[in-house]
């Protein structure tokens, strides 16, 4: 099982337990807004031909969890951009409601093992899925 944050990369119709108002920051975006950060997502890994690992997962304080996965695949784009596997780190975040004590993801930060010029190359150099 992943975490939520991380599912949605290969499948953004997991929003469960997310605010609308969610915060998304990783090396190569910053997305506010879950409408905002869903249709970001749906460029990004194929489920089919993509995989998520989770490492580990915490819990760091009292509003937050953090996770360590791997990460890689190919990318919804009409020139099929493999993505080499990467190591990330995320931080979520819960916004805590005083009045019914619900908590949501309100932010999302992640943290790669390569940098995002890396990234972007890679999301930019055509592979047609091989």
């Amino acid at each position: 099982m992943t975490p939520c944050g991380l599912a949605l990369h290969v499948n953004p119709d997991l929003a469960l337990g997310i605010t609308y108002r969610l915060m998304f920051v990783d090396p190569t975006n910053d997305v506010a807004g879950l409408s905002r950060y869903r249709k970001a997502l749906t460029i990004l890994f194929d489920p089919a031909r993509s995989e998520v690992k989770l490492k580990q997962i915490r819990v760091s304080g009292p509003a937050t969890v953090e996770a360590d996965w791997t990460l890689g695949g190919v990318l919804k784009l009409p020139w099929q951009p493999r993505i080499q596997t990467i190591s990330g780190h995320t931080l979520l975040m819960w916004q805590v409601y005083t009045v019914n004590e619900a908590g949501l993801i309100q932010k999302q930060e992640q943290q790669w093992s390569i940098s995002a010029w890396t990234a972007l190359k890679q999301s930019f150099t055509p592979s047609f899925g091989q």
